[in-house]
């Protein structure tokens, strides 16, 4: 994490991933940081002396998730808000959480999302695909109506049967749809990593430090 205090050319050159010295410069300058250099080569030292309130939350996701450069922050910041403070976001699939989104005026893509989401996991900072927590829910029409698993059992081993009954999914798909209200699915929650616990709540401070100080002084990313 990069903080306001003096490091070696080692250091700062793993948090920025480049070992030249005008690479460090200019990734500094890009990302409006105030910073002052001595010595030379593998001797360089870079004395932080601010990073701007504005430009923390994406030079943490820059340095710390990987998050690309080009990255709309803004609405990456919008996602994270929701995801790491609504439980429900954590567990809905991708296209119900870009209508929701839209529905908050934050126009993003489900293929977005999931690269969010992506983002996320590759930084371990959360597990999509384990975990404890298995949501059971029918889906229609982009809505969820949540049952417990013996329901969707039930519902899965009556279109089995009716599947063979008829000799048709299509058929067989109705007929859940009609009795149940929607097709039976599951998904796993996604599930926070409590060993990067600490991590998780440094970003969440400063997405809604973020929010605060747009909301606050009409900047934005």
């Amino acid at each position: 994490m990069l903080e306001e205090r003096e490091y070696k050319k080692s250091e700062i050159a793993k948090i920025l991933h480049t070992t030249e010295n005008q690479g460090i410069k200019r990734k500094l300058n890009n990302y409006g940081i105030e910073y002052s250099c001595s010595g030379r080569g593998r001797n360089l030292q870079i004395q932080i002396i601010k990073i701007p309130s504005l430009f923390q939350f994406r030079i943490f996701c820059i340095t710390e998730l990987n998050v690309a450069p080009q990255t709309d922050f803004r609405k990456f910041r919008n996602f994270l808000y929701y995801f790491m403070n609504d439980e429900d976001f954590r567990w809905l699939p991708d296209e119900t959480i870009e209508i929701r989104l839209r529905e908050k005026d934050i126009p993003v893509s489900r293929q977005t999302i999931s690269n969010y989401k992506r983002n996320l996991e590759a930084a371990n900072l959360i597990s999509l695909s384990t975990g404890n927590t298995i949501v059971y829910y029918f889906a229609k029409n982009h809505q969820q109506r949540i049952v417990d698993k013996a329901e969707y059992l039930s519902a899965w081993h009556e279109y089995w049967e009716n599947k063979e009954k008829y000799n048709s999914s299509r058929i067989a798909a109705q007929i859940m749809r009609e009795k149940y209200g929607g097709m039976a699915r599951k998904q796993y929650k996604a599930e926070i990593n409590g060993i990067l616990f600490p991590v998780w709540e440094k970003l969440n401070d400063l997405v809604c430090g973020s929010i605060e100080l747009e909301l606050c002084t009409s900047n934005s990313l």
